[in-house]
């Protein structure tokens, strides 16, 4: 984390880092198009993997982001004295649990339901996600406003909007801070973007754009309950 790395020879403990772009953290990851990726010790103290080697890993759920993420837990395993072997094999058998990174098809759409929580970080991670689904289909981020952000409220949704332009081809955006989600995804000169207060009406708009093979992400914090606007999609029965 770029914010913390100028703090790691202050804080008075050991500190272990790691990273992708950053070759000087301890533990690096070299990402391949196949979805594999090279985890690289670059200074780690490991009794199972000696400075300067690496081993391969993979994941079952896709994203950069998590690659981070698994690159802190094998830095965990590493000092624990695993082996890289058992560190591939618990990466790669990882499987998305309740309302996280649940990637699926079903009636003909792809589905891609994050509805446990949401930061501006985890929306443009997850949206870099979506911009590599749908294949000839369309993309649609349907996102659910993010709260506690406290001041930086109004800038975290123009910059979640501002990555729906990058990565969708269409915004839905839900919530209280929803106008300025679409506010910046038109900075970007998103055209289909548009904002709504009742998710009863985000759904039936919804339902009239997306075709089969689109590709949907649906996004938001946990008190947006975004899960009930994708089962509404689907033609679930959802509590009222």
């Amino acid at each position: 984390e770029p914010l913390l790395w100028d703090k790691r020879e202050s804080l008075g403990c050991k500190v272990v880092t790691y990273g992708i772009e950053n070759s000087a953290c301890d533990l690096t990851a070299d990402l391949h198009s196949d979805g594999t990726f090279d985890i690289v010790n670059n200074g780690l103290a490991a009794a199972h993997l000696p400075v300067g080697e690496k081993f391969t890993a993979k994941l079952s759920i896709p994203g950069k982001h998590n690659v981070l993420n698994a690159l802190a837990a094998a830095a965990v395993g590493l000092l624990l004295g695993e082996t890289p072997e058992l560190i591939a094999q618990g990466l790669v058998s990882y499987q998305a649990s309740g309302m996280r990174q649940n990637i699926y098809e079903q009636d003909g759409y792809q589905i891609y339901a994050d509805c446990y929580n949401a930061s501006p970080d985890a929306m443009e991670a997850t949206l870099s996600v979506l911009g590599g689904m749908a294949g000839d289909g369309r993309r649609f981020a349907v996102l659910g406003s993010m709260l506690e952000l406290g001041d930086y409220a109004e800038e975290g949704h123009r910059r979640a909007g501002r990555a729906a332009a990058q990565y969708a081809d269409a915004l839905y955006a839900y919530g209280p801070d929803a106008a300025a989600m679409v506010a910046g995804a038109r900075e970007k000169g998103m055209e289909h973007a548009y904002a709504f207060d009742d998710q009863t009406a985000l759904v039936a708009a919804l339902r009239e754009d997306a075709k089969k093979g689109d590709a949907l992400l649906f996004k938001g914090s946990r008190g947006m309950r975004m899960e009930r606007a994708l089962a509404m999609f689907l033609g679930e029965e959802v509590e009222a």
